[in-house]
């Protein structure tokens, strides 16, 4: 998984795939403004991401995106 963005210092990229055996989740911090990436074994089915922004600014506004390629 590779992501990215802009707006604001730093942030995070939450990954969760829930099953029925408790489910599994991935964090990938970020630092905006340059790419980071990160491996992750998912199964088939369901993946939820969520994007967390880490700051206290006042009216501040983020722009993330996250690509997933499957491994060969």
């Amino acid at each position: 998984m590779t992501s990215a963005c802009v707006g604001i210092t730093d942030a995070a990229l939450l990954i969760a795939q829930p099953d029925r055996r408790g489910g599994s989740t991935h964090e990938l911090a970020l630092k905006c403004g340059t790419a980071s990436t990160m491996t992750v074994n998912l199964k088939a089915g369901q993946v939820l991401t969520h994007l967390v922004p880490m700051t206290t600014e006042p009216d501040s506004a983020a722009v993330a995106g996250f690509w997933m390629v499957p491994a060969a």
